[in-house]
C-alpha cells in the first residue's frame, strides 16, 4: 500500500488498542452496543447502580445538559462535531426538551426547542421576570454556541423557542473542543462560562448592554449579570466543565487537569499592577504525567506517553445532591471520555483550597468495558443522583490534534446517530421523581439538595434585583435574607491562622495596619495567604516590609515584595526598603536582597549604584552582607553555597565574577556548578564567556547547556560563542533549538552575520547530499511490517518501540507529531539537532581504557556510561584521565550504507504506524 493510503485503512477500525492501559482481563466488547445491552459492561462503584435514562432516537450526541424547575431536561446536542456543517449546509446543532411523562424514570419525549445551532455546547435556565403558570409554563435558556451568548425562550408553552437573543459575542472559535461553554448561574447571581482555553474580545451585543466595554480575554473565564449586562473576565482558565460547591468554590478542568480550583479573583489581581506572582488555581487533583486513571475497556491515546493519565478530562462536577451516602457528598467528579470512565476525588479543604485522593485506589467510580462509552459531562439532578452525559462515538478526539495518518480516518463520525443519558443512583434507593415543582416538596428538597437550593436561588433572582445568598451550608441550611453579597460585605471571622478565613481577611485588608495584616499570616509557609498580601495597591508595600523584618519563614513573600517595591521605580522608596533590607534578621536579608536586585534589573538600574543613596553606615552594612556571601561560596554545605551564589551575583567588580568563575571550574559540585555558570550569564563579557567555552568538550551535558546558555544571554558573549563554534573548537550541535531562537534574536550586524555562517554548519555538505537523495523515500509504497525487520536489525540495540528493542537513545515510539520527512532526517543526519543528553562520550581512564557511551548519571566521585544493549559503565573520577564530548550523537552517521531507499520507506513506515499493528486490526496490512 502507499504511504499515504495507509491512513485511510486503518481508519477502519473504531478503537485501537494500547496494551498496556488494559487494566481488567476482558472478553472484548464489539461497539457499538445497543443502549439497554451496554449496561452490562459497565463497573460502577459497588454501593451503586446506573440506569438508563435516554437514549437515541430521542437524543443524538448529547455534551451537556439542565434540569429546571418543573423536572425538565434540557439537552445540548452538538450534532455537527467534529468538522460542522459542509458548505452551502445549515449547522445542525440542537437543543432539546426531555420530559418523562410517565414518570417511570426513562424520558421518552423529546421537544426540539431550538434548530440549526453551530457548535453549541451548553445550556442554563434562566426565564424571564414572568415565569409563567403551572399550566403553561414560561421557558428560558441562556446558550453557548459558536462564539456567541443566547437567550431563548418559549412564551408560549409549546416548547419551541419563539424568542431568540444574542445577548454576547466574540468568543474565539478556532476549534469545536476549545470554545467557550457551560453557562452556570453562581452563587452571587452572575452567570459563568468556562472559555475552552480560548481567547477573544467579548462585545455585548444586546441593544439595552451595549455600552458596556468589550472584554478581552487573555487565559480567562467569563461572568456576566444577566440583570443588568455588565460583564467581565475572571481568573480560571477552564477548557469543557466548570462547577461550584456549597461555599461558592469555583472548579473548572482541562484535558490534563482533573480538578482546579479557583482561588484568587480577578478583581485582586487588577489592584496590583507590579503582581509580578499570578496564581490563581490550585491543581486540586493530580494533573498530566501524576494523574492516573484504571480504564476497563481498551482506550486508545494518540500520545503513548499518555496512558493510564488523564488525557481528555472535562464535565467536572462536585457532587451536591441527598441520595448518595454521606461521604460522596462534596466529592468531585470528572469525566474521562477517551478512557470510557468517570473519576472521583474526594476533596479536603487545606487552608483557603483543597487537596484531594481517589475515591477508590485501583478502580474508578464508573467504567465501561464499551470504547464507544464517551462520558464527557455531568449533572446534579432534582432527585439527588447524579447523571452522566455520553456523547457515544467511535471517536471523541478532534482531529486537528490527532497524527496526520489518522486525520483522514473513515470513522470520525460513527456513533453521530446516537447517544445516552445515564443516572448513578445507590442501591436500593426510592427515588422522588423530579415531576413539577410543587409548595410541598419544597421544604424536603431545600434541607438538603445542592439542585433545589440553586434553582431557588434562580428563581428568586428572576424575579427581584438582588441574589438569594447561601453559604457553607452541606445540610442546605445556608440562605440568608435577600441581599447581594461580595467580599467586602460579607464580614467572616478569623478562624485558626492559615484558615480560609484568614486569607479573606487578608484579601480584603484594606482598611488593617500593616501590622494587623502581618498577624493574619500563618506561622507555617502558605503561599495562597503571602499572595494575599502581594495583591493589596503596592502603595502598602513598604509599610508591609517593615512589620515583616522580624518575623521567619517568609522567604518567598519577602522576595516577592522587594521586587514589587522596586519594580515601582521610586528610588526613595527602593532606598527604604534597601536600608530595610540591610538592618534585618539575617535569615530574611538573602531573599529580601534579591527581591530588590532582580526588580530593579527590570527597570535597568543595578542596586549597587542605589545604595549609594544610603548614610555610610548602612552602605557599610551592605558592603559586609556581600563579602559574607563571597566567603560562603565556599561553604560546606551546598545549600548554603547556592544561595551565596544567588546574592553574589548581583553585586558588581571583579571579586564576584572571579569567585563564579572559580566555581564553575573547580567545584565539584555539578549543581553548584550550574548555578555559578547561570549567574555569569549577566555579566557582559567576552573574556568570561572564553573562559567558560575553553574546557567544553570535557565537561558533562548538563555544565555544556549550561555554558551555552550563558553565552547565548548577551550580544558580546554570544558573538563569542559562535566564533567558537565556527572556529569549530566546540561542535556546531551543541547550539540546541532554543539556543538557536535566542541568537537568531540579535540584530546587531557582526553578530548576526556570525550567527547565520553558525548556523550553517549544523547541515553538513554530505549530509545535504543524502538528504537529497532519498528524499522520495517517503512517498514509496511501504509495508510497516517489513519496516519492523529493518528496526530490528539496526535500530533495536539503542531504541525501543512498543516491546521491542532497548532504549538507550530518546525515545521514538511516541511518533503522533512526527512527519515521514523530520523521520527521514533524523535518520539520515542524527547530529543535526541532537539533544545534549544523548552526545556521545569517550572516557580515558588512567590506564589508557577508552570506553565510549551517553552518560547515564553522575556524581561527585564517578560517573557511568550507558553503551548499545543496555550495559553500562561505571568510572571513579579518579581513574579518568580525560572525559571528552564527541560532539555527535551516539547514532551513528551513515545508515544509507545499510538501508536503501525502500527498506527506509519501510521502516519510517514502521515508526509511524506500529501502534496500529498489534493485532486487533481487522484487516491484512500487507
Amino acid at each position: 500500500m502507499r504511504a499515504n493510503s495507509f491512513s485511510v485503512v486503518i481508519g477502519a477500525i473504531a478503537a485501537l488498542c494500547c496494551a498496556s492501559q488494559i487494566a481488567a482481563a476482558q472478553e472484548p466488547v464489539e461497539s457499538p452496543v445497543q443502549p439497554k445491552a451496554t449496561l452490562a459492561n459497565f463497573e460502577v462503584h459497588p454501593d451503586f447502580e446506573i440506569q438508563l435514562v435516554a437514549s437515541e432516537p430521542q437524543i443524538v450526541d448529547p455534551v451537556a445538559i439542565r434540569f429546571d424547575e418543573y423536572g425538565n431536561l434540557w439537552v445540548v446536542e452538538m450534532r455537527d462535531y467534529p468538522h460542522g456543517p459542509a458548505d452551502g449546509q445549515k449547522p445542525t446543532s440542537r437543543i432539546k426538551i426531555l420530559r418523562d411523562e410517565d414518570a417511570d424514570g426513562f424520558f421518552e419525549t423529546a421537544h426540539i426547542f431550538a434548530d440549526n445551532l453551530l457548535f453549541a455546547t451548553g445550556v442554563q435556565p434562566y426565564n424571564a421576570p414572568s415565569v409563567g403558570t403551572k399550566d403553561k409554563p414560561h421557558f428560558g435558556v441562556i446558550v453557548t454556541l459558536a462564539g456567541e451568548v443566547r437567550w431563548m425562550s418559549d412564551t408560549d408553552g409549546d416548547f419551541k423557542a419563539d424568542i431568540v437573543e444574542t445577548w454576547f459575542s466574540g468568543f474565539e472559535q478556532k476549534n469545536p473542543q476549545l470554545r467557550a461553554n457551560d453557562p452556570t448561574m453562581g452563587p452571587d447571581g452572575w452567570i459563568y462560562i468556562a472559555n475552552g482555553l480560548r481567547n477573544g474580545t467579548v462585545k455585548a451585543v444586546k441593544e439595552d448592554w451595549k455600552d458596556q466595554p468589550p472584554v478581552t480575554l487573555r487565559s480567562q473565564d467569563f461572568r456576566f449579570d444577566p440583570k443588568t449586562g455588565k460583564c467581565e473576565a475572571i481568573s480560571g482558565y477552564g477548557q469543557f466543565g466548570m462547577t461550584f460547591d456549597d461555599a461558592g468554590n469555583r472548579f473548572v478542568c482541562s484535558n490534563r487537569n482533573p480538578c482546579n480550583h479557583v482561588v484568587l479573583s480577578q478583581k485582586y489581581l487588577n489592584r496590583n499592577p507590579f503582581l509580578v506572582r499570578t496564581q490563581t488555581v490550585e491543581v486540586v487533583s493530580p494533573a498530566g504525567p501524576a494523574s492516573r486513571v484504571h480504564a476497563i475497556s481498551k482506550p486508545w491515546t494518540t500520545s503513548t506517553l499518555h496512558a493510564g493519565q488523564f488525557t481528555a478530562a472535562c464535565g467536572v462536577t462536585v457532587y451536591r445532591g441527598n441520595t448518595f451516602p454521606k461521604e460522596f457528598y462534596g466529592n468531585s467528579f470528572t469525566c474521562e471520555p477517551t478512557g470510557n470512565l468517570v473519576h472521583r476525588a474526594v476533596l479536603t479543604m487545606v487552608g483557603p483550597t483543597f487537596t484531594s485522593k481517589p475515591g477508590r485506589n485501583g478502580v474508578e467510580f464508573l467504567a465501561s468495558r464499551d470504547n464507544w462509552f464517551r462520558p464527557v459531562n455531568l449533572a446534579n439532578a432534582p432527585d439527588g443522583t447524579l447523571y452522566v452525559v455520553d456523547m457515544y462515538r467511535a471517536v471523541i478526539e478532534h482531529p486537528q490534534f490527532m497524527p496526520a495518518e489518522l486525520k483522514v480516518r473513515r470513522d470520525l463520525r460513527a456513533g453521530s446517530d446516537r447517544g445516552r443519558i445515564y443516572r448513578v443512583v445507590p442501591k436500593g434507593r426510592e427515588l422522588i421523581h423530579p415531576g413539577r415543582f410543587v409548595a410541598v416538596e419544597q421544604a424536603y428538597l431545600l434541607e438538603s439538595n445542592g439542585f433545589w437550593r440553586d434553582t431557588l436561588a434562580r428563581l428568586h433572582l428572576q424575579t427581584h434585583d438582588t441574589p438569594m445568598v447561601h453559604f457553607d451550608a452541606p445540610n442546605g441550611r445556608g440562605f440568608s435574607e435577600p441581599a447581594r453579597r461580595n467580599d467586602t460585605t460579607a464580614k467572616m471571622q478569623p478562624q485558626r491562622v492559615g484558615s480560609a478565613a484568614s486569607f479573606r481577611e487578608l484579601l480584603n485588608g484594606d482598611s488593617l495596619a500593616a501590622s494587623e495584616l502581618v498577624k493574619l499570616l500563618p506561622m507555617e509557609v502558605s503561599s495562597w495567604h503571602d499572595q494575599a498580601v502581594l495583591t493589596l495597591p503596592p502603595e502598602r508595600s513598604l509599610a508591609i516590609l517593615d512589620e515583616l523584618k522580624t518575623m521567619s519563614n517568609h522567604d518567598d513573600l519577602l522576595h516577592d515584595l522587594c521586587q514589587q517595591i522596586a519594580m515601582r521605580n521610586i528610588d526613595d522608596d527602593t532606598v527604604q526598603a534597601l536600608r530595610v533590607v540591610v538592618n534585618m534578621h539575617r535569615w530574611g536579608q538573602r531573599p529580601a536582597f534579591i527581591g530588590l536586585a532582580t526588580g530593579l534589573v527590570r527597570r535597568g538600574k543595578q542596586i549597587t549604584q542605589l545604595a549609594l543613596k544610603m548614610p555610610m553606615a548602612d552602605q557599610q552594612k551592605l558592603d559586609d552582607f556581600l563579602a559574607a556571601n563571597v566567603t560562603e561560596l565556599a561553604a560546606e554545605k551546598t545549600s548554603d553555597r547556592l544561595a551565596a551564589i544567588n546574592v553574589v551575583q548581583y553585586a558588581v567588580g571583579d571579586v564576584a565574577t572571579k569567585a563564579l568563575l572559580a566555581l564553575s571550574e573547580y567545584d565539584s559540585s555539578a549543581e553548584v556548578k550550574v548555578a555559578a555558570i547561570d549567574a555569569l550569564r549577566r555579566f557582559q563579557s567576552p573574556q568570561i564567556a572564553q573562559q567558560l567555552l575553553s574546557g567544553f568538550n570535557s565537561q558533562t551535558p548538563g555544565l555544556q547547556r549550561a555554558i551555552v546558555r550563558s553565552c547565548a544571554a548577551r550580544p558580546l558573549s554570544a558573538l563569542t560563542l559562535v566564533e567558537t563554534v565556527l572556529a569549530k573548537t566546540i561542535p556546531a550541535s551543541s547550539l540546541d533549538s532554543a539556543t538557536q531562537r535566542v541568537l537568531r534574536r540579535y540584530r546587531q550586524p557582526k553578530v548576526k552575520a556570525a550567527v547565520s555562517k553558525a548556523l550553517a554548519l549544523l547541515v553538513p555538505a554530505d549530509r545535504k547530499a543524502v538528504l537529497t537523495k532519498y528524499a522520495d523515500s517517503v512517498t514509496l509504497e511501504n509495508d510497516p511490517l517489513r519496516g519492523r525487520a529493518v528496526f530490528e536489525k539496526n535500530c533495536a540495540t539503542c531504541h525501543r518501540i512498543g516491546s521491542l528493542g532497548i532504549n538507550i537513545a530518546p525515545d521514538i515510539a511516541d511518533s503522533r507529531s512526527k512527519t515521514p520527512e523530520y523521520l527521514l532526517m533524523n535518520i539520515l543526519d542524527p547530529n543535526r539537532a541532537v539533544d545534549a543528553n544523548y552526545f556521545s562520550y569517550t572516557a580515558v581512564t588512567n590506564d589508557g581504557k577508552v570506553t565510549t557511551g551517553l552518560i547515564a548519571s553522575e556524581t561527585s566521585s564517578s560517573v557511568t556510561l550507558k553503551q548499545a544493549e543496555g550495559k553500562t559503565v561505571t568510572l571513579l573520577r579518579e581513574d579518568i584521565d580525560e572525559l571528552k564530548n564527541n560532539g555527535v550523537s551516539l547514532m551513528p552517521v551513515g545508515l544509507e550504507k545499510t538501508i536503501d531507499k525502500q527498506q527506509m520507506a519501510d521502516l519510517i513506515s514502521f515508526i509511524k504506524n506500529w501502534r496500529y499493528l498489534d493485532g486487533e486490526l481487522p484487516i491484512d496490512l500487507k
